[in-house]
């Protein structure tokens, strides 16, 4: 973790991939709204940069939010974050990232975004 300036926990490489794991233990709404999720959105946008600066052959970004509670707006700001600056945070409740990575072949294969994260809207 954290070997690049970028901060970010957990760097990934997956052939053509650079994905960041950002685990908390936090389940309050405002710390995973107001904190984690602007400094993933931060990390994400550093990360491409940084690999496109150094060549790198990684054409697509994402980030895996792990916490043992998402909060229910999560998905709000996720959905926002992606249509507005095609930023890609998938929210995983701890336990259900386990039990998934028991069957898992790639890091794509996170890619979705689970019941407990989808947006909520009127």
């Amino acid at each position: 973790g954290n070997s690049t300036n970028i901060g970010a926990d957990i760097d990934v490489y997956d052939e053509e991939s650079h994905v960041l794991l950002e685990p908390t233990m936090s389940i309050s709404r405002s710390f995973q709204i107001e904190h984690e999720l602007p400094s993933i959105e931060t990390h994400l946008i550093e990360s491409m940069e940084s690999d496109k600066e150094t060549n790198r052959s990684i054409h697509e970004w994402f980030a895996l939010f792990i916490a043992p509670r998402i909060n229910r707006f999560v998905g709000n700001s996720v959905a926002i974050m992606k249509e507005l600056l095609r930023v890609e945070i998938y929210p995983w409740m701890i336990d259900d990232f386990v039990e998934f990575s028991r069957e898992v072949e790639s890091i794509k294969d996170y890619k979705q975004i689970r019941e407990y994260a989808e947006k909520i809207s009127m």
